[in-house]
């Protein structure tokens, strides 16, 4: 008995998304990887979220699919977990030797940013994110024109035109600065000609 088209409709939009989400997923992986960037472990977990099922869940938004927390992401939380703990000891996560800094509770929370990797000297999480969020679209501007068959050169300097760069050397280290995050390290970037 064959089943019904809508039965089928469903699975294959379940299957759809599902797919999508496990990509978005793979990204920020990669991204994580290329920037040790945290808001990208959290993104993923938002994403997985999104598919969990529970009780607890105010907000059940029927996909018909669960992810599973990749291995990357526990690491992580892993990690985080101890550098909570070892502050809630007064201990300083920072510091190699593990003695207790005696750090009051005001000295912690401070110490929790750049213990969670959020902050870095000269590097803030939340800014590079910003950075990059806008160049998504640049990047699928020039990749829709070389797929029109244009020289990675002419389809930088039209797009580089239509979001108002005029020196197109540095809307390209924009785009080799995206695809450095995004990217696998396999990646190669075309040739200017």
């Amino acid at each position: 008995m064959e089943e019904p088209a809508s039965d089928r409709q469903s699975k294959e939009a379940n299957d759809y998304a599902k797919s999508r989400l496990e990509a978005e997923i793979e990204g920020a992986e990669i991204a994580y990887r290329n920037t040790k960037n945290p808001l990208f472990v959290w993104h993923a977990m938002h994403i997985i979220g999104i598919s969990c099922e529970g009780a607890s869940r105010k907000i059940d938004f029927g996909l018909g699919f669960t992810l599973k927390i990749p291995a990357w992401c526990l690491d992580y939380f892993i990690e985080a977990a101890q550098v909570v703990e070892h502050l809630s000891w007064s201990i300083d996560p920072r510091r190699r030797d593990s003695v207790e800094a005696e750090l009051d509770p005001q000295q912690r929370v401070s110490a929790l940013p750049a213990a969670l990797g959020f902050v870095r000297p000269g590097w803030n999480a939340f800014a590079e994110r910003d950075s990059l969020r806008g160049v998504r679209f640049m990047v699928k501007r020039v990749d829709e024109l070389r797929d029109e068959g244009m020289s990675y050169e002419k389809a930088t300097q039209q797009a580089a035109e239509f979001y108002g760069y005029s020196d197109v050397r540095a809307f390209r280290r924009r785009i080799a600065d995206w695809r450095r995050v995004y990217t696998d390290s396999n990646y190669q970037e075309p040739d200017e000609t």
